[in-house]
């Protein structure tokens, strides 16, 4: 889960169809295909999701999200007050730690450092979408985390070439790899970006490929 800028350019259809399933193409370019919650892409049970469950803003642009089946059935209207990704007066990945360790694979784990209920909120969903309790939302959850360890193993052998590379243009080719592998729009990248931040050396060396996040 990360910040996420979403433009004002309000649907007509909104207000012709009175149906905020319409505008789903426009929902999924703004979120980059991304489920704003997992990250994940390629969705095929898509959904618009009501950011806040309100009747009063079914219709309302500024509360519809992109979103996969998994993380919206979990999230339902349970999880009012959690952190927003369009609002950028807290950057998700700052306050919250994406700790996974893909080899041997372990359980995602979600760390708060800031003293905060609505980073609580969000740490207790995105829990629960990892780490789900049934035992359909498991099966989706251990799928979904198989993938996440896929792109973090990816990253890690892309890392390792950059510092095993016996030239400065090898490494530099490499980092420029990398800091795609970082772009906004790559999916699971909370996860990516406390793969670098967990470590001083990784930090020290790819700080200025790292996304900024603003508004």
């Amino acid at each position: 889960m990360i910040n996420i800028v979403k433009s004002n350019n309000i649907p007509e259809c909104l207000s012709e169809t009175k149906d905020h399933k319409c505008c789903v193409k426009q929902v999924e370019k703004e979120f980059f295909g991304k489920c704003y919650i997992c990250e994940n892409k390629k969705l095929t049970d898509i959904e618009t999701e009501h950011f806040n469950p309100d009747k009063a803003l079914k219709l309302d642009w500024n509360n519809l999200f992109y979103s996969c089946g998994h993380c919206n059935g979990i999230k339902s209207n349970k999880y009012i007050g959690m952190l927003n990704c369009n609002d950028f007066s807290t950057i998700i990945t700052d306050v919250i730690r994406f700790e996974f360790n893909p080899i041997p694979k372990e359980t995602p784990n979600f760390v708060s450092l800031k003293n905060d209920n609505s980073v609580f909120t969000t740490i207790d969903l995105l829990n629960n979408v990892h780490n789900s309790n049934t035992d359909t939302r498991n099966l989706e959850a251990n799928n979904l985390n198989e993938l996440i360890c896929d792109e973090l193993i990816a990253l890690t052998k892309k890392i390792n070439k950059f510092y095993k590379a016996n030239s400065p243009e090898k490494k530099a080719k490499i980092k420029f790899d990398i800091s795609d592998m970082l772009h906004i729009s790559s999916k699971f990248l909370a996860f990516k970006i406390w793969l670098i931040k967990s470590n001083p050396n990784r930090l020290n060396d790819f700080r200025d490929i790292l996304p900024i996040f603003v508004n």
